[in-house]
C-alpha cells in the first residue's frame, strides 16, 4: 500500500510540474511515465529561466511574473477554444485577449529594461513562445467572426 501511495504521489507531481507543456488528454497519460529528475518534485515549472546569465541578475522576479501571466494566458486561450460556439465564448475570449496583451506588454517592458546582450538572449529564447501565443490569439479572433 505504501509503495502505491508513493507511485501515485510521484505521478501527480509529474502531472502538476508539466501542466503547461501538454494540452491534450492523450499526453496526460503519456507524461505520467516520462523520466524526470528527482529534484523536479520540489521545483515549479520555469518557462522563462533557461539562460544562466539572466538568472544571475535581478530579473528573476520579472521573469517569474511573466511566466505566470504567460501560463494563465495559455489556459484562458484553451478555455476559450473549448467554449467556441457557446454563449460563454465572448467572455472567455475577452479574458484571454486581456491576458495576452498583458503578457506582451510585460515581455516588451522586460526587453526594454534589460541590457542589450541579455535582452538578445531572452529574445532568441522566448520569441517563439510569444509568437505562438499571438498566433493562438489570432486563431481565436477568427473564431469570433
Amino acid at each position: 500500500v505504501f509503495l502505491w501511495l508513493v507511485v501515485l504521489r510521484m505521478m501527480i507531481a509529474r502531472m502538476a510540474s508539466r501542466t503547461l507543456r501538454f494540452s491534450s488528454k492523450k499526453s496526460i497519460l503519456a507524461r505520467a511515465f516520462l523520466p524526470i529528475p528527482l529534484d523536479a518534485y520540489s521545483r515549479p515549472l520555469r518557462l522563462f529561466h533557461r539562460c544562466p546569465t539572466i538568472l544571475e541578475k535581478s530579473w528573476k522576479k520579472e521573469l517569474d511574473e511573466l511566466a505566470e501571466v504567460f501560463g494563465e494566458a495559455r489556459l484562458e486561450i484553451e478555455d476559450a477554444r473549448e467554449s467556441a460556439d457557446t454563449v460563454y465564448f465572448r467572455d472567455d475570449f475577452d479574458s484571454a485577449a486581456e491576458l495576452v496583451d498583458q503578457a506582451e506588454k510585460m515581455y516588451a517592458k522586460l526587453l526594454a529594461t534589460m541590457p542589450p546582450e541579455e535582452a538578445g538572449r531572452l529574445k532568441r529564447e522566448q520569441d517563439p513562445k510569444m509568437g505562438q501565443l499571438a498566433e493562438e490569439m489570432a486563431q481565436l479572433r477568427e473564431l469570433l467572426h
